[in-house]
């Protein structure tokens, strides 16, 4: 998922059933990809639509400039990005919580809201340790941890590593104390 193409989608004033295809094809945008495949059968799981109200929304993108479609392939209408120099480097940070014995590692701009959003789903799971930094530096760490542990991994960026060795790893190879809880 590209969370540029997201939030731009999320941002647009649009009907609904073109608001809800958009949204599905920007949950398999890839970051890293100009164009990418979205098959129908996951618009209409995702967008609860059938194959023809789906056909009629990416009509009306394409008339609006938002999406392009073309032998199979889509490419997301996104405005360009602003020259890397003149894009601001946002603060961040790699994060540790935990819940139900599981540790999880993971990195946000924002953390009282990512607990507060991990929070609605799993209300026990609790912060304890953080390395603030520049978020680029943070995903950098986040991808060494997760890999580091990798044999102790559940699914996504949760591990059945204790929360202490995340810590020392983390404070090992950033050099970091970080921050309790």
């Amino acid at each position: 998922m590209s969370s540029r193409a997201f939030g731009w989608a999320w941002g647009l004033s649009l009907p609904p059933a073109q608001k809800m295809v958009l949204l599905a094809l920007a949950d398999v945008a890839s970051p890293d990809k100009d164009q990418f495949a979205c098959p129908i059968s996951y618009i209409e799981k995702v967008a609860c639509m059938d194959a023809a109200e789906i056909d009629d929304a990416i009509a009306a993108l394409v008339a609006k400039d938002l999406v392009s479609h073309s032998h199979g392939l889509y490419r997301l209408g996104l405005p360009p990005l602003p020259p890397r120099e003149s894009r601001p480097v946002a603060a961040g940070c790699v994060y540790i919580m935990v819940s139900g014995g599981k540790t999880k590692v993971g990195v946000s701009t924002d953390l009282n809201q990512r607990l507060y959003n991990i929070k609605a789903t799993l209300p026990d799971v609790r912060l304890i340790h953080s390395f603030p930094m520049l978020i680029t530096e943070a995903r950098k760490y986040e991808g060494r941890c997760l890999a580091h542990f990798a044999h102790d991994a559940l699914h996504g960026e949760w591990l059945s590593t204790p929360p202490d060795d995340v810590i020392e790893y983390l404070q090992r190879v950033t050099g970091k104390a970080g921050t309790p809880a």
